[in-house]
């Protein structure tokens, strides 16, 4: 437990540090389009408009904004690092459909009577995602809906193997030094994406469809995201499935993402059990 909590520490205050560097959430990175293609078939799920919705990890409010912009009626931005201060300045001009908590996503409140929670890229840094996952039931209306979006392991041997190995380096290292790494790793991405439209390379479809509309320094961003984080996990699906399963969820799908992550969508039921 001392060791998870050291390590759900450390990647907050690494978040922290990385969204008060890279605050701008503008072009295809910050877009509506952007997300849908996080959710592929999942967005047909989604209501949005006047929704009560959670964000958690809410970061430089990239998501906030969206959800904000497609017609959700108020969210609960749940940010724990000191990039709330980034997130408030990003959202200041609908701030008043917005209610800002500087916690972690276990906290939730329980009375927000909420239509859907997302997690994007939030639940794959938690060592014990488990207390979040309940919290944001117990925060659901019945048969409200979570929507979390994980990184993958299957299709992605090689690259975890090589990022572990990168990882060992960069999660020990300071900022300049990271970001180091990540010019070097620039070049050969871009030169793999542009190879990725003539031939089929592993991951062609996330490389063509996702990174490859990325300005330089998002994608650069991309890359610095991957080396940053204290605790970072790849789960497969028989993992994620148990996981939702575990927090008392129901009607769980998943969605493989351009094969290489997994989109979540999970309902709390109707007549849910209480969680203690």
């Amino acid at each position: 437990m001392i060791r998870q909590n050291e390590q759900s520490s450390r990647t907050i205050r690494d978040f922290g540090e990385q969204w008060t560097r890279y605050t701008d959430n503008s072009g295809y990175y910050g877009s509506a389009n952007f997300f849908a293609d996080i959710w592929g078939p999942l967005a047909s799920g989604m209501v949005l408009p006047d929704a009560r919705i959670a964000d958690i990890g809410a970061g430089t409010g990239r998501f906030v904004n969206i959800l904000l912009d497609a017609g959700a009626g108020h969210v609960v931005a749940l940010e724990p690092s000191a990039a709330m201060n980034v997130l408030q300045a990003n959202t200041a001009d609908r701030r008043d459909r917005i209610t800002y908590l500087r916690a972690t996503g276990d906290r939730i409140p329980s009375d927000a009577t909420l239509d859907y929670v997302f997690a994007i890229g939030v639940l794959h840094h938690i060592p014990d995602p488990l207390p979040v996952l309940e919290a944001a039931r117990r925060a659901l209306k019945p048969n409200g809906s979570i929507f979390a979006w994980l990184y993958g392991a299957e299709g992605n041997g090689l690259y975890i193997t090589v990022l572990r190995m990168m990882r060992a380096i960069a999660t020990r290292a300071p900022h300049v030094v990271v970001a180091s790494m990540v010019w070097l790793l620039y070049v050969p991405l871009r030169l793999y994406i542009f190879a990725s439209h003539i031939f089929p390379l592993p991951l062609r479809a996330y490389m063509t469809e996702v990174l490859g509309k990325l300005s330089g320094s998002k994608l650069r961003l991309v890359v610095y995201d991957q080396l940053n984080p204290a605790y970072a996990k790849y789960y497969r699906r028989e993992e994620a499935e148990k996981l939702f399963a575990a927090a008392g969820y129901r009607d769980i799908r998943l969605y493989h993402r351009h094969g290489y992550s997994w989109a979540v969508q999970a309902t709390n039921p109707p007549s849910a059990t209480a969680i203690p």
